[in-house]
């Protein structure tokens, strides 16, 4: 005997056909004939309030729709353990897993921002070393253009003299 729960009219609609034609029983209020919750949502609120109010003793399988169309399939009264409600992902649990994934990929930018950037200084870092080298390059060149000029001058005045 099933109740549905957070499932749409035409889905309850459809799954009432089917229940019924292999001999279930669809219920629209609580009551103590109650065996299984269907439910499309994760909230169970206002049966638990029910119940107390009612005062009554159940313990019904709270299951998933899947849970009936997988019975079906099998021909078979399946374990409810594999049809819980936690596993349904609600719109706040889309909501919530579309912010985990824009915060994953902000944080995914902003690492490749950060390795960018620290590979646009090394190479900065990289470029001023070798202009530095460069510039010391030329320099000592310089130098030993001075002095090769300064010992041809010495060696033309040596032999000027000696002449």
């Amino acid at each position: 005997v099933a109740l549905f729960r957070g499932v749409s009219n035409d889905d309850r609609l459809k799954l009432s056909t089917i229940i019924s034609y292999f001999g279930g029983s669809v219920i629209l209020q609580l009551d103590s004939t109650l065996t299984h919750i269907v439910c499309g949502t994760k909230n169970l609120s206002d049966i638990r309030t029910t119940l107390d109010i009612m005062d009554i003793d159940l313990n019904p399988s709270v299951v998933t729709p899947d849970w009936i169309i997988d019975c079906i399939r099998e021909r078979s009264r399946l374990s409810v353990d594999n049809y819980s409600i936690d596993l349904l992902i609600e719109e706040e649990d889309v909501k919530q897993l579309e912010l985990i994934e824009k915060t994953k990929e902000a944080e995914r930018l902003e690492r490749v921002r950060m390795e960018a950037a620290q590979r646009v200084k090394c190479e900065e870092e990289m470029r001023e070393d070798v202009n530095k080298r460069l510039l010391i390059q030329q320099a000592e060149t310089e130098q030993l253009k001075q002095k090769l000029i300064k010992e041809k001058v010495e060696e033309d005045r040596r032999i000027m003299e000696a002449l």
